[in-house]
């Protein structure tokens, strides 16, 4: 019986926020990546999940970059490590959304056709 439940909620959450959990994939997989590139292995793992991330960042990396251009703009290039912290909270905010967008906006088109015409 749990399994069910854990399933359906499951299915909500897809059905509900795809971009949003497409967004979380993403930048686990940044992650991923950008670790295993710091710690230096040069096998094919490495550049496995590459072509893949370089089209799905972009969306994050957009938002990355206005708050990053904003920030030096607003702070200067020399940052203070409070600052830092709240640049790299806003950057993740930012980066998540256009997912957040676009989820907000299949929501918004689903109930949409969903209404019958007056």
């Amino acid at each position: 019986m749990d399994r069910i439940v854990a399933f359906r909620a499951l299915r909500r959450l897809v059905t509900s926020h795809p971009f949003l959990l497409l967004g979380l994939v993403t930048y686990a997989i940044f992650l991923t990546v950008e670790a295993v590139a710091e710690d230096g292995p040069t096998g094919s793992i490495k550049h496995f999940p590459m072509p893949a991330l370089r089209v799905l960042i972009i969306p994050m990396y957009v938002g990355w970059l206005l708050v990053t251009v904003a920030s030096v703009a607003v702070l200067g290039p020399r940052w203070e490590p409070a600052a830092r912290q709240v640049v790299r909270v806003l950057q993740i905010v930012a980066g998540f959304a256009p997912y957040l967008l676009a989820d907000a906006l299949v929501r918004w088109r689903r109930r949409s056709l969903a209404r019958p015409a007056a």
